[in-house]
């Protein structure tokens, strides 16, 4: 995904009970020089798991871009 003069490659990935990162994979990319930091970064987020029943429970199929600005 390009925005602007910035990169976006766009993961999937699935957020477990204990609110850490799995799964994840870039779904999109226009330049896959980022794709590497891309799935780096998104691997170490952490997250409040959404409730069901009163329980954790996993997300799948969550959606994120990030955006890397080349400069210089």
């Amino acid at each position: 995904v390009r925005i602007g003069g910035a990169t976006c490659p766009a993961s999937s990935l699935t957020i477990s009970s204990a609110g850490s990162v799995k799964d994840a994979a870039v779904v999109k990319s226009s330049n896959s020089v980022f794709e590497r930091s891309a799935l780096q970064a998104v691997s170490k987020w952490k997250y409040q798991p959404q409730m069901q029943e009163g329980k954790p429970a996993e997300a799948p199929d969550q959606q994120v871009v990030l955006r890397f600005k080349m400069e210089g």
